[in-house]
């Protein structure tokens, strides 16, 4: 997946953060509801992980990221298509 949805190199600047920090980031962001500012510091720069949250939504990455994930749950058996009220 990485090779279609990640790109490697920073638009200006220096190095990005390691997707997968920047990643771990949000997701505790999301999972605990604390605000953007309280980030512990090992996750780095808030506004880092903010702005990429935010670039990656408006460049479609996070639709295109979900829609690899679906399909790779689909294609192994582990989605369950059925409606919630058929019997199984």
């Amino acid at each position: 997946m990485s090779r279609c949805c990640w790109s490697g190199c920073p638009w200006r600047g220096g190095w990005w953060r390691d997707h997968r920090q920047v990643i771990d980031a949000i997701a505790f962001k999301y999972r605990t509801g604390t605000p953007w500012m309280d980030l512990p510091e090992h996750f780095g720069s808030w506004k880092g992980a903010h702005n990429r949250l935010r670039m990656w939504a408006a460049d479609g990455t996070w639709e295109r990221v979900f829609t690899a994930l679906l399909a790779q749950a689909d294609a192994e058996g582990d989605l369950d298509w059925r409606s919630p009220s058929t019997p199984p």
